[in-house]
């Protein structure tokens, strides 16, 4: 592939794409397009991992913008060995930028994914590993800290951004609570979530700013989600 371009924007054959591919998921019909998701999906995504990586990094210390296919970029390739659904590709664009050193889906951070109908943005945990559950239901339990997760996440949701993660139906062993914070308990993740479908922004540079701007409204779950590294 070329060398990675200044972000102008995705492109409609971008959204293309991921259209024709959900109506020919097979092997054949993406070998024959091949390069159209090398030149329309995967040339933009590293160009965007690169100019949004400095934006996120301002907002969020230590996050990880790595412009390659396995790194931020999810890979288009299922595996489909354990899964009922055989369709061998992904008919999105997924990107993950992570806070921190270790595995990605072990840290909190910003999702970005695409497909034929636009957009959808997320920030936090793909599921909380064991020692960070453990903080979080700690966190939950201690009156202060699990009011002022209850204060960010009113904050959030004012704002027009869902919070979801809760799991389990039942009240982990050995805890009792009542109330918001009994829901809380029952996660096993936790995340924000924001369908933006088709913004203007999609086909030009200020997609960055358009993100960054997004993200920020989950800011109040972000600054709490800190206090679980401090754990």
């Amino acid at each position: 592939m070329d060398p990675i371009e200044t972000f102008t924007g995705f492109t409609p054959n971008t959204l293309r794409f991921f259209g024709q591919l959900k109506r020919n998921n097979n092997r054949a019909w993406f070998t024959l397009h091949k390069h159209e998701y090398l030149t329309h999906v995967m040339r933009p995504a590293m160009a965007f991992v690169v100019d949004i990586g400095p934006v996120l990094g301002r907002m969020c210390p230590g996050i990880v913008a790595d412009p390659t296919s396995g790194g931020s970029i999810f890979r288009i390739y299922k595996d489909t060995r354990f899964s009922r659904d055989k369709d061998p590709y992904k008919t999105h664009l997924g990107i993950f930028f992570w806070q921190g050193p270790g595995k990605k889906l072990d840290r909190p951070g910003f999702y970005f994914e695409l497909d034929n109908a636009g957009i959808r943005l997320c920030y936090g945990w793909y599921l909380f590993p064991p020692p960070i559950l453990k903080a979080y239901r700690q966190a939950v339990a201690d009156d202060r800290r699990g009011r002022d997760l209850l204060n960010g996440i009113r904050r959030v949701r004012g704002s027009g951004v869902t919070v979801g993660g809760q799991h389990y139906k039942r009240l982990p062993r050995g805890w009792s609570l009542t109330g918001p914070r009994a829901d809380l308990m029952r996660h096993n993740t936790l995340y924000t979530e924001l369908d933006c479908r088709r913004p203007s922004e999609l086909f030009s540079s200020s997609l960055i700013t358009y993100c960054a701007r997004q993200w920020k409204r989950s800011m109040p779950l972000h600054r709490w989600v800190q206090q679980l590294f401090a754990q």
